[in-house]
């Protein structure tokens, strides 16, 4: 099993705040679709023991930043409406 760790300084993007409604909704889709591999990776390392502590911390880091921005756009879709 290969993992990616992202850049330990990632931040959601800015250019959120310029998206059109369904731009917002395709982005909330993607990032959903990456929330479920975090999840899946985390789980797997999880029941298999086989991790390093610092890895999985940042998995989960990782899990809970694209959860908050998954919450900051569901919140922008709603504006619209």
């Amino acid at each position: 099993m290969t993992i990616i760790l992202w850049q330990q300084n990632y931040k959601p993007q800015k250019r959120i705040e310029r998206m059109t409604k369904e731009k917002l909704k395709h982005h909330l889709e993607h990032l959903a679709e990456k929330h479920a591999k975090l999840d899946r990776e985390i789980d797997h390392m999880e029941a298999t023991g086989v991790f390093v502590d610092e890895e999985l911390h940042v998995l989960k880091k990782q899990r809970l930043i694209l959860k908050d921005e998954m919450e900051d756009i569901s919140n922008k879709i709603s504006a619209f409406n």
